[in-house]
């Protein structure tokens, strides 16, 4: 427990027995004089001189910040209470942050709640408390209340208690430790706050205030955000009501539904528009929050829609489905009314297993209605959506789909993959990865597969990733075991470190899916260097078509087309020219970067 002191004779014998009667045996009361001039080391010397778990020293006055870094450092604990000299902890209070440490090893900073006691120590009223730790409020108002305690090794990775201010020294360091790990509070009054009409919070509070602002102003600098953003007061009457708003002429994208913790393509496809715009994902609701709490002006603010089927919820019926789309719908026509703007990327004509495909034909239909402009990952893509619904073509924004080359791990080579996964180096590898769903036509891939291995005995099917059904089971005849044999399936989703294994083992990469707009699945494949096999569509054709790096084929022949193109590239290894197809299908990725976004969401 460390305590900085400055004329604290009249409260520091109270604050320091508060600790010694905790029911903690392993505790170290350090106590740095900052210069007292009414007594206070004297008192020190006469009370403690013979308690061994107390020990101060005398410095100079230097302020809090210099006081509470002087005492922390006499310390050679691995936790650290804080103390001020003119309060006192309640019983139990040093336990119950202990062992929230103890057990919580990602928790650096643990608190509590705190009573107001007047010059007497009668209790007043309780103390200002927030409930729940969030960040977000942190950065608005400390809401890490007495009682604290933190990490020694977390104070250590700061730059500690500045020195260089008179008031704020507190919130600005503990601003610093919740960027580095998490803060559970409390919700137990374990801290007595003395109020007395001195206090230093109270006596300066313009420096309070303005401290205030400079230490958010620096987190945002920390954070990387100070470039959009900067502390906001909406009333100069009450100068510590904060908020932040966006620096003028910067853009905000609210981005919904956010798909990026399983799959890099939102971070490529925003990557050149973050150096310019504040990209954040959000709902609908988020976006508008931006608007009515005036964050940014709303012709700054852009919704950027991605994929449908997140409105509905796994096993939904059809009228909370319905209802879902009209709430939906309700705001963000308000969110347009306040003026700000809607760019839809639409990534499917329907979205794929949809249960409900006349709800999402006319939300989709609203949504090209309402839109500002609609983004396509292919000019040939167009009429295939307008076959579903109208696409007004004064909006119709083309920017293509990147490659994912950099995006995962890359550096094994063939032979390691293949030693790795238990396949031959003459084997004949067809790949499949990502979620095993059945529109993605992986039955059709075993039927073709099963085809090719009866006169290629060498040939193996390899399926990375999760399913969410058997493709093996519907299969008519039923599957020999010696053709599940030649089947290597991973059965589980598949981290990013180890896609490279099966891509580096793999000949050609198959994509059966029945409905396609656009492939990333084909794109990825492409970075890692192998040749792809992918129905012939708008998007894949602008890739493909005469590059000599895979195949197109007719999907609606099924399985026996999906066979004919897989043949046509296992000829072609036959022949000796895979290296030559996979060094063309490496060149097109790279030629594929990702265009700026920024042009798509500039209304």
């Amino acid at each position: 427990m460390y305590i900085p002191a400055y004329n604290a004779s009249k409260y520091i014998e109270r604050a320091v027995e508060s600790v010694l009667a905790q029911d903690v045996a392993d505790l170290e009361v350090c106590i740095a004089n900052d210069g007292s001039r009414d007594g206070t080391l004297a008192l020190l010397e006469r009370l403690y001189a013979g308690e061994p778990r107390v020990r101060w020293l005398d410095n100079p006055n230097g302020g809090i910040g210099f006081a509470s870094n002087s005492a922390i450092r006499m310390s050679r604990s691995l936790y650290i209470g804080q103390l001020d000299s003119d309060d006192c902890l309640k019983p139990g209070a040093v336990r119950r942050l202990m062992t929230v440490l103890d057990e919580n090893p990602s928790v650096v900073c643990a608190y509590g709640s705190c009573e107001r006691i007047d010059a007497a120590g009668n209790y007043t009223q309780d103390e200002y408390a927030w409930p729940v730790f969030s960040r977000e409020k942190m950065m608005i108002t400390s809401i890490a209340h007495h009682f604290r305690m933190f990490r020694r090794q977390t104070w250590e990775r700061t730059t500690r208690f500045r020195e260089d201010i008179v008031n704020g020294v507190d919130y600005d360091i503990f601003l610093k430790m919740s960027e580095l790990g998490e803060f559970r509070h409390v919700e137990e009054k374990l801290y007595q706050r003395r109020w007395h009409g001195e206090n230093t919070s109270h006596v300066n509070e313009h420096h309070q205030t303005t401290n205030t602002h400079r230490v958010q102003r620096e987190a945002l600098a920390r954070q990387g955000l100070s470039r959009f953003w900067d502390v906001h007061v909406p009333d100069p009457q009450k100068p510590r009501n904060v908020t932040y708003q966006l620096r003028p002429d910067t853009r905000m994208v609210v981005f919904w539904p956010d798909y990026s913790r399983s799959n890099p393509y939102q971070k490529l496809l925003y990557g050149k528009l973050r150096q310019s715009a504040e990209v954040v994902a959000g709902d609908i609701s988020a976006a508008l929050r931006v608007l009515e709490t005036q964050a940014a002006p709303p012709e700054a603010v852009t919704f950027h829609l991605h994929w449908l089927n997140f409105l509905f919820k796994p096993g939904a019926d059809e009228p909370s489905a319905r209802a879902a789309v009209e709430e939906f719908l309700t705001k963000l026509k308000k969110f347009l009314h306040k003026g700000g703007q809607l760019v839809w990327t639409i990534h499917n004509t329907v979205s794929h297993d949809t249960p409900f495909p006349e709800l999402e034909r006319d939300l989709s239909r609203q949504l090209a209605a309402l839109a500002h402009r609609l983004h396509f990952h292919s000019g040939a893509s167009v009429p295939e959506v307008a076959a579903t619904f109208d696409v007004p073509v004064e909006k119709v924004r083309v920017s293509r789909h990147g490659s994912y080359i950099g995006a995962y791990p890359d550096f094994v080579g063939r032979d390691e993959a293949r030693r790795v996964l238990g396949i031959g180096a003459d084997e004949d590898v067809i790949l499949f990865s990502g979620q095993i769903r059945p529109y993605k036509g992986v039955d059709d891939l075993v039927t073709a597969f099963r085809a090719i291995l009866a006169d290629r005995p060498k040939a193996r099917l390899v399926l990375a990733g999760r399913p969410d059904f058997d493709a093996l089971a519907g299969q008519d005849p039923a599957i020999t075991e010696a053709e599940r044999s030649r089947i290597l399936s991973v059965g589980r989703f598949v981290e990013d470190g180890e896609l490279q294994l099966f891509f580096r083992a793999a000949d050609v990469a198959a994509y059966p899916y029945q409905k396609i707009l656009t492939s990333g699945s084909m794109l990825l494949a492409l970075s890692f260097g192998v040749p792809t096999v992918v129905p012939n569509v708008g998007m894949t054709r602008d890739v493909l078509d005469g590059r000599d790096a895979g195949r197109l084929y007719d999907a609606a022949g099924g399985a026996p087309a999906l066979e004919a193109a897989l043949r046509e590239v296992l000829a072609a290894k036959d022949e000796g020219l895979l290296p030559q197809m996979a060094e063309r299908a490496r060149r097109l990725a790279q030629e594929m970067d990702w265009p700026d976004f920024g042009a798509m969401v500039t209304v």
